[in-house]
């Protein structure tokens, strides 16, 4: 009898053992990247900007879709619109890096807009 006792006594920290050792594995798991697509409407080129990485899309010109890797985790993505040598502002949004998002920019009668699908 106290040699049963001494086996499941003996068993239940290896047990807890291996699931400790497990947890840092899984918290230090590299954030998933995905892909995001730009498209251009109407007759303005469009650029995306990760605000955190200073990475840059390039120009998308007008008519055309283009897509990108991009980072994982959630980033801040600035949206830029052009007419020649001009560049500004249109907007900024939340990107989740792992997920694959379409962003479509249009002309408007005020300007420049653009939605996350």
């Amino acid at each position: 009898m106290n040699t049963r006792r001494w086996i499941s006594g003996l068993a239940l920290p290896l047990v807890a053992g291996a699931a400790v050792t497990l947890v840092p594995a899984t918290a230090q798991a590299a954030p998933q990247a995905g892909t995001v697509t730009l498209c251009a409407n109407g007759s303005f080129s469009f650029e995306l900007e990760w605000t955190t990485d200073g990475l840059e899309t390039g120009l998308v010109s007008p008519g055309h879709c283009s897509t990108f890797n991009s980072p994982g985790g959630v980033r801040e993505v600035n949206v830029i619109a052009s007419a020649g040598p001009a560049l500004w502002y249109v907007g900024s949004f939340q990107l989740d890096g792992g997920r694959n998002v379409k962003v479509t920019a249009v002309d408007t009668a005020s300007g420049a807009s653009y939605y996350v699908a």
